[in-house]
């Protein structure tokens, strides 16, 4: 299966296949202000990655979303865009449904939803 996995933070890694790089970006469970430390951090590696063609997964189970979580996601959004090709998110739960809503009215992205990580995985190994 010729798969890699590289840690970059506590909520970042970067898993390999045959070539293909997919971020994975896990925000499970984090309170607001934690949240939006990570989606800074994860800003900063994505433009620093001086890329335009990431395959990119958010994993937000249990996250909850408000005014100030849909602020913070388009903020990171507006400024990761340019750098991401495709973009997944896991856990369609209360947030990720609103977030992938927000994100496609805004025209930031086409979010695909995914039940499970390994699903999001497989469809991100074929773009």
């Amino acid at each position: 299966m010729n798969l890699e996995t590289k840690s970059m933070s506590d909520h970042i890694r970067i898993e390999r296949h045959n070539g293909r790089e997919i971020w994975i970006a896990d925000y499970s469970n984090l309170a607001f202000k934690e949240l939006e430390f990570k989606f800074e951090i994860a800003k900063k590696k994505v433009i620093n990655s001086g890329r335009d063609n990431l395959l990119w997964i958010d994993i937000a189970t249990g996250v909850k979303m408000n005014r100030q979580t849909g602020d913070a996601l388009r903020s990171f959004a507006n400024e990761a865009k340019p750098f991401i090709k495709e973009y997944a998110a896991v856990g369609v739960s209360g947030f990720v449904r609103p977030f992938a809503t927000m994100l496609r009215v805004a025209g930031l992205f086409n979010v695909k939803l995914f039940d499970t990580e390994q699903e999001a995985i497989e469809f991100l190994k074929t773009c």
